[in-house]
């Protein structure tokens, strides 16, 4: 093996105990006061697969599907497509104000996702 491929080894490994690292990152450790808006939205876009509902808040019916982060945007798991931009500003600014709220069902979820692959 040539030292070209011992650092592209070494490389993937690095990015990969980050990952886990970032995986294992709680909001608990953090002053949740003083999260700002845009690393609110930062670190909520970075849990793979957080699933929310905003069932009967904001005009949403009551038998809305809820809603879903796909990189970084909203998708509406009741329409299945994106949603726009204003709407997405307005969830964005709801969740921010609930954000106590939100980071313990990120908390949850991550929970139940690791209890899941225990077993």
């Amino acid at each position: 093996m040539n030292l070209t491929q011992v650092s592209g080894r070494l490389a993937i490994r690095e990015e990969k105990i980050r990952e886990e690292i970032k995986d294992n990152l709680s909001l608990k450790d953090k002053d949740r006061e003083s999260l700002n808006f845009k690393d609110f939205k930062e670190y909520v876009s970075s849990i793979n697969n957080f699933k929310f509902s905003l069932s009967g808040k904001l005009g949403y019916i009551k038998e809305h599907a809820g809603f879903c982060i796909k990189n970084g945007y909203i998708y509406s798991l009741h329409s299945q497509n994106f949603v726009e931009k204003e709407e997405a500003f307005g969830v964005w600014e709801y969740l921010y104000l609930n954000k106590d709220k939100v980071l313990n069902l990120i908390e949850e979820q991550k929970e139940r996702i690791q209890d899941a692959s225990i077993n």
